[in-house]
């Protein structure tokens, strides 16, 4: 369907229109705020070092070794203490460096490193 974009003005390709029904072409849909956020989050999402299965080394405030485990969560919820930006990892504990360590526990990626 063609007609004026809301954005640039010229008579376009409409593919997408906002819920209050303004019309957008294909080269201003990315400028959109909600086109840029996602862009945003995927990049975010993109770069997150560890998955679930990931078997990692542990370093509780990145200097006291607690053990080896494998992650089984990742989460972007402040419940969890994390956010968009900084996701926080579950790990489960395969091998306990000392007794007092937890069978399981949520680490920021400061404190995590691949392990084999």
């Amino acid at each position: 369907m063609r007609g004026l974009c809301t954005n640039c003005k010229s008579f376009q390709d409409i593919v997408y229109q906002d819920e209050a029904e303004r019309p957008y072409c294909v080269d201003c849909l990315g400028l959109l705020p909600e086109a840029q956020m996602m862009a945003l989050m995927s990049f975010l999402y993109a770069t997150v070092p560890f998955s679930e299965g990931d078997k990692v080394s542990v370093k509780a405030v990145g200097e006291i070794f607690e053990g080896t485990g494998h992650v089984t969560e990742i989460s972007f919820s402040p419940e969890q203490l994390a956010s968009p930006v900084v996701p926080m990892f579950h790990v489960v504990f395969d091998d306990k460096a000392y007794p007092e360590v937890p069978d399981s526990s949520w680490y920021p990626e400061q404190c995590l490193v691949g392990a084999e």
